[in-house]
């Protein structure tokens, strides 16, 4: 079809009678017979809705790994990207957002087989550091798709951690979870910033016990004694000085995260809010609301005995008229003041 760019391959991936349709291998063997392989299974969809989507897609949202696997085999691209409107973020127009790529796709349909196959084989591996047109990697989709049920929760977290280790053992040199968006976020970020309290809550207690990826955890034992025991907690990117954002930044500042106060009542970003309070949090509420009374009473204070008879500016004679210009001065200062530090903040 000229106008989409649909081939009669997906077509016929579309049309599956028991997860087979005998004419996918006979379109291949003519392709290959006519010379045009690559072109006939990588032919992306050209209209609004679907643009970019290939057979591979398709073969992989159909659940179908012989056909995946007769895919790579005869060279279809695994990094093809389906950008179409249909695969926009549902609060885009969209419908369904699974981060473009293969390997995502199958990541995000709960596929660890495919995953692995994608990421395995011997004919073009899939790039786990691979990002989409937003910056966004397998993780990040993973992290976009998540919705706080208990069963979407268990299967994301269970893929996360599988494409994180397999990273880290693929790719030694690289921390999949320290790569970050088109909008500065890195998964752990985007789940705080979205409020996807599952996937968020299992980032910042992981605990790996492979040895090749421990040090992927954020969490490790530091003692136990019977059924009391003591860990320490990676707080990078939780509590970070500097100019990265902070996911506790993120979290305090961003009003529009409905479930932002359970977010915070999630270890250890409550214990670390309540050590905050007790070293210098407290002292600096006080001292702040401390001043701002004082400021409130010298600003009601002249204002009550400022002059009523004749016209401004008022002249200044008397000790209580030295002490009024005191606190019109005091007044204006600390308006300056709160006036530049709400704009900074």
């Amino acid at each position: 079809e000229p106008s989409t760019g649909k081939t009669c391959l997906p077509k016929a991936l579309l049309n599956l009678s028991g997860g087979r349709n005998d004419t996918i291998p006979l379109l291949l063997d003519i392709a290959e017979k006519t010379g045009n392989m690559r072109e006939f299974i990588n032919s992306p969809f050209r209209d609004v809705y679907y643009r970019g989507q290939t057979a591979l897609h398709i073969a992989i949202e159909r659940r179908c790994k012989h056909y995946v696997e007769l895919l790579v085999e005869k060279g279809a691209d695994v990094h093809a990207q389906a950008r179409g409107r249909f695969f926009q973020p549902k609060d885009e127009g969209g419908y369904f957002y699974f981060g473009e790529l293969p390997l995502s796709l199958a990541a995000c349909t709960n596929q660890p087989h495919i995953v692995h196959y994608l990421t395995e084989n011997g004919h073009k591996q899939a790039d786990l550091r691979r990002q989409d047109s937003r910056g966004n990697t397998v993780l990040h989709a993973l992290v976009a798709i998540a919705d706080n049920t208990r069963e979407n929760t268990k299967f994301v977290t269970k893929m996360y951690d599988l494409l994180l280790v397999k990273c880290a053992k693929l790719f030694p040199d690289t921390n999949l979870e320290a790569l970050l968006n088109n909008d500065g976020l890195s998964p752990l970020m985007m789940a705080a910033k979205t409020g996807k309290i599952g996937i968020f809550q299992h980032i910042i207690r992981r605990e790996i016990t492979d040895e090749d990826a421990r040090h992927l955890s954020r969490k490790f034992k530091d003692w136990a004694y019977g059924p009391v025991y003591s860990s320490l907690y990676d707080l990078s990117s939780l509590d970070t000085c500097g100019e990265e954002v902070s996911v506790l930044e993120i979290l305090v500042y961003n009003s529009k995260i409905e479930n932002r106060h359970e977010m915070l009542a999630v270890e250890p970003i409550n214990e670390l809010l309540r050590d905050k309070w007790r070293k210098f949090g407290a002292v600096s509420f006080y001292i702040s609301v401390v001043s701002y009374l004082c400021a409130m009473v010298i600003f009601t204070l002249v204002a009550y005995y400022r002059p009523m008879e004749g016209p401004p500016p008022y002249p200044y004679t008397t000790t209580v008229d030295y002490l009024r210009l005191a606190g019109e001065i005091i007044t204006l200062l600390t308006g300056i003041l709160f006036f530049f530090t709400n704009v900074s903040a």
